[in-house]
């Protein structure tokens, strides 16, 4: 599963104008940021993890984050099981994945965001 997939951040430059990517990602990368700080401060509140989760499904599939969408559609759907072992044993890998994510979409932005290119 890839971190950022280049095709949907193409697709989303394309259907969005490329000018306007530079913002949309900074904005991404401002929620990711938020989400992976306050994980961190609420390690042991579940109801925060499944309401970021829920969160993350659309947006994170809309940016190109398949590893974060996936994880976050399977908090999701755990939460709506009422696994509540598995939302908690998942809150490990949303942080891992969280930071993974933030680190390709800031160098995604630095790099200057070149989607004519391989990223």
């Amino acid at each position: 599963m890839e971190i950022l997939n280049v095709e949907k951040v193409t697709a989303l430059a394309h259907d969005i104008g490329e000018q306007h990517m530079p913002t949309l990602l900074t904005i991404f990368v401002r929620e990711l940021e938020e989400y992976s700080e306050q994980l961190q401060e609420n390690r042991d509140d579940d109801q925060y993890m499944i309401t970021i989760s829920h969160a993350l499904k659309s947006s994170a599939g809309s940016f190109g984050a398949d590893a974060l969408c996936t994880l976050a559609q399977q908090i999701d759907a755990a939460a709506k099981q009422g696994d509540r072992a598995q939302v908690q044993h998942a809150q490990v890998a949303m942080i891992a994945t969280l930071n993974e994510t933030l680190m390709a979409y800031q160098r995604l932005i630095h790099a200057g965001i070149n989607l004519h290119s391989n990223v």
